[in-house]
């Protein structure tokens, strides 16, 4: 791809707040030293190990970075590891990335809506938790 395009797709990439992609993707926790104080420095490098784990190539990190920016990339790779976590890349999720930054360039990636949903999900799973805690201290 060349790079004017590349910073074309950069430019009009989604901007995505850090606390959006800590508060969707508490996966990515466990690479972090401190998710509460941590900075789009911490969460790049924790996309970087995680991407290691989930087998997506240098190559595609690199490419995700160019066309989106390092923070977006981060964003993406913190997308793709929720939704391996979930069970729901049976393939590749270098694959599910490439798509992802595929998207990008097209112009289709909705990057915000993909946190929002995980971000729903991650509630949803909290509020589930605390009525499990809750009826467990009733039965006992």
């Amino acid at each position: 791809m060349e790079a004017a395009l590349m910073d074309h797709v950069r430019s009009t990439a989604e901007d995505v707040r850090i606390e959006l992609v800590l508060s969707a993707v508490p996966e990515l926790h466990p690479y972090l030293s401190d998710p509460d104080t941590a900075t789009w420095s911490d969460v790049r490098e924790a996309a970087g190990t995680a991407r290691v784990r989930l087998g997506i190539s240098t190559d595609l990190w690199l490419k995700a970075q160019r066309a989106l920016g390092g923070d977006n990339a981060a964003a993406a790779v913190a997308v793709t590891y929720a939704t391996w976590a979930e069970g729901r890349i049976h393939r590749s999720a270098g694959g599910f990335l490439r798509g992802m930054v595929d998207a990008a360039v097209g112009g289709r990636l909705h990057l915000r809506a993909s946190l929002y949903g995980l971000a729903d999900r991650a509630k949803c799973a909290e509020s589930v938790e605390r009525f499990r805690r809750h009826d467990m201290r009733r039965v006992q």
